[in-house]
């Protein structure tokens, strides 16, 4: 079942997550996920398997963007706090 299904979604999965993150070997790390929760879930039956393969694979790039996001974030925001912090040590060193 899942050879069938990879088979016929792979590719076109494939793209549609390459269009989101434009990173090949991302987009195949994704794709895998993407069949790995295909095969977690093969006891339930999903009416429109296509819809659902999308889906799961939208909300997989979408959680991995937030994480990311989030970790960008703070790197900025200690990166502006031990600029702030050097900034302060120099005034008071300064004055």
């Amino acid at each position: 079942m899942i050879k069938q299904l990879y088979h016929q979604y792979g590719k076109e999965l494939f793209l549609y997550l390459y269009s989101m993150c434009q990173q090949k070997e991302l987009a195949e790390d994704l794709l895998q996920e993407t069949f790995l929760k295909a095969i977690l879930a093969l006891p339930e039956y999903h009416t429109n398997m296509r819809a659902w393969l999308y889906k799961v694979a939208r909300n997989l790039f979408y959680n991995l963007y937030k994480r990311n996001r989030r970790e960008i974030c703070d790197e900025e925001y200690l990166k502006k706090i031990s600029k702030l912090e050097v900034d302060e040590f120099l005034e008071e060193y300064i004055s």
